[in-house]
């Protein structure tokens, strides 16, 4: 059998803790406010499972070591909106702008696009950005 890599997180929760969102799947985030395993604040990774209702934990699995995943709280977790950002392609970026009515002109450069998204949008909005919007009734049976 293959051994149980993911850890559970049940720490105080720091006051300094900058988020209490939710982040979504794939949202790259960095570990802040562990008491109890303090080893793991600042290490980076990716959310593989957005917050479960029932333990009220995300799974993040971690860039640093080999498949070690980690369930924490979202209080726990700083969503990292500068990396985010970068990982748009040109067309995302352009219709974030224009989705706030920020002019792109003739832009092509991603860069000055990334820096004009950095200038002018939220980071719920980064955050959001590229996500389905829900549609219909929710019921699964819409035509």
């Amino acid at each position: 059998p293959v051994p149980d890599t993911t850890m559970v997180f049940s720490n105080k929760i720091d006051s300094s803790s900058n988020s209490d969102k939710i982040p979504p799947e794939n949202s790259r985030v960095r570990i802040t406010g562990l008491s109890g395993a303090a080893h793991y604040n600042g290490l980076r990774g990716t959310v593989v499972v957005s917050c479960s209702e029932i333990s009220g934990r995300c799974t993040v699995a971690l860039d640093t070591e080999a498949a070690k995943e980690l369930k924490v709280k979202p209080q726990n977790l700083e969503i990292l909106t500068e990396e985010i950002v970068h990982e748009f392609s040109v067309k995302e970026l352009k219709s974030l702008l224009q989705s706030k009515n920020i002019s792109v002109g003739s832009i092509t450069e991603k860069v000055e696009l990334v820096r004009k998204v950095k200038d002018h949008c939220t980071k719920d909005e980064i955050t959001n950005c590229g996500k389905p919007k829900p549609t219909g009734s929710g019921t699964g049976f819409d035509s």
